[in-house]
C-alpha cells in the first residue's frame, strides 16, 4: 500500500519506496564503505539509496548535524550505481561536472559526464585536414576521451558551423560526446594545457574550500591552500625546474618562487609530470604545483586555463553531509552510515 507520509519508527525513520515502507537506520559506528555495506546486508537490508528529495530529507533528519555518512552509492570502473541495484536517477553532488554531447539535430546539449554515450574521435592529417571517427560504444565522457587518446587522437573539437555539419554527417543521427566540458580548474601561468592527473576521488572541494592542488606523488588532489607542503618552481622562459623541500603554504610557495623570478610549476603533459619526480633532491610526498581555484575556474598561476590533469584512479564511494550534499571519497575512509530495512 502506498503511504503519502513518513511513519516514525522506534529504531529509525520510515519512508515509502516503490509502494513499500522502508525503515532507515543511522549507525554511528565508523566503518569503511565495504564494512558498512556488509553490516547493513547482515543486520538490515542494504545501505540507503537516495532517489528523491523526500528520502534525502528523511536521512538528514535521522543523522541530525552529525558528520558525513555513507550511503549506498559507489562507482565501479565506469559508472555510479546503488548497492541495492536500484537505478541511479538523480544526483546531489557538491559540484557537478557537465560534458557536451551533439544530438541528432546537430545541436549541443550539456549532460552529466558519467552518462553513457557514443563518441567521436578526431585526428589531424599531415595535410592539416581533420578526420572524424564515430565510436559506437556507450562510454562515459572520461572513458571516451581516454579511448580516443589511446589511438593518438582526441575527442572532437568543433570550431565552426562547417565542422559541426561534418561531424553531424559522420554521426548519422546518433548522439555522441565531443571534447567540450566545464572543467573549472586553471593554471596560474595562464597555460592552456588540457592534461588532468586527478585522483579519481578528486577534486572533491572538501567543505567547499580546497582550492589549491598538490601532487601525491604523481597524481593530484585538491587541498586547503594553508597546508604546508614542499613545492616546485619553474622558469617560464627556459623552463628549468627546481624542487624546494622547505614546507610552505601554497601562497608562501608562490611568493618564494616569484622572489627567484620563477613561478610554481605548470604541467602540460604526462612526460612533464613524470619529469618532476626525477628532479635533484625530490622527496616523495605531497608537493604544491601552480594550479588553484579562482572565483569560477581552476587555473594556473600565470592566469592560463588548466587543460591537463592527472587525478588518481581508485574506487570511489559517496557520503551525505549535514548540508545534504554528497561527496565522493575513498571507500576506505571511516564514516557512520545509513541502512534501510
Amino acid at each position: 500500500v502506498t503511504v503519502s507520509t513518513c511513519v516514525i519508527c522506534s529504531s529509525g525513520l520510515c519512508a515509502v519506496a516503490h509502494s513499500q515502507i522502508r525503515t532507515y537506520h543511522y549507525v554511528e559506528t565508523p566503518m569503511t564503505w565495504n564494512e558498512a555495506w556488509q553490516y547493513c546486508r547482515t543486520t538490515y537490508t542494504d545501505l540507503a539509496d537516495v532517489n528523491n528529495a523526500g528520502m534525502q530529507e528523511i536521512l538528514l533528519d535521522l543523522a541530525g548535524n552529525n558528520t558525513e555518512a555513507w550511503i549506498g552509492l559507489y562507482r565501479d570502473q565506469q559508472n555510479w550505481q546503488w548497492s541495492s541495484g536500484e537505478e541511479v536517477t538523480s544526483y546531489n553532488w557538491k559540484s557537478t561536472y557537465f560534458c557536451a554531447q551533439v544530438n541528432d539535430e546537430g545541436t549541443w546539449e550539456d549532460t552529466l559526464c558519467m552518462n553513457l554515450n557514443y563518441f567521436m574521435c578526431s585526428t589531424e592529417t599531415s595535410q592539416g585536414s581533420r578526420t572524424y571517427t564515430l565510436i559506437k560504444q556507450s562510454q562515459t565522457w572520461a572513458t571516451a576521451r581516454d579511448q580516443c587518446r589511446q589511438q593518438h587522437a582526441d575527442l572532437v573539437t568543433i570550431s565552426s558551423p562547417s565542422e559541426n555539419q561534418a561531424v553531424k554527417a559522420t554521426a548519422q543521427g546518433s548522439n555522441f560526446w565531443i571534447g567540450l566540458f566545464n572543467d573549472p580548474w586553471e593554471w596560474d601561468d595562464g597555460g592552456n594545457s588540457s592534461l588532468r592527473l586527478w585522483n579519481s576521488i578528486e577534486p572533491n572541494n572538501l567543505n567547499r574550500n580546497q582550492l589549491c592542488v598538490a601532487m601525491e606523488p604523481a597524481q593530484w588532489r585538491d587541498y586547503y591552500c594553508s597546508e604546508m607542503y614542499t613545492f616546485f618552481c619553474c622558469d617560464g622562459v627556459s623552463f628549468p625546474l627546481v624542487f624546494q623541500s622547505t614546507l610552505m603554504s601554497w601562497s608562501q610557495a608562490q611568493s618564494h618562487c616569484r622572489s627567484l623570478n620563477k613561478d610554481l610549476v605548470t604541467i602540460y603533459s604526462q612526460q612533464e609530470n613524470q619529469q618532476l619526480q626525477k628532479l635533484p633532491g625530490y622527496v616523495s610526498g605531497l608537493s604544491w604545483i601552480g594550479m588553484y581555484h579562482g572565483k569560477e575556474n581552476w587555473q594556473w598561476v600565470s592566469g592560463k586555463r588548466a587543460s591537463y590533469a592527472n587525478w588518481k584512479t581508485q574506487l570511489s564511494c559517496a557520503t551525505i553531509g549535514p548540508d545534504g550534499y554528497w561527496t565522493d571519497v575513498s571507500c576506505h575512509e571511516l564514516h557512520p552510515f545509513m541502512c534501510y530495512s
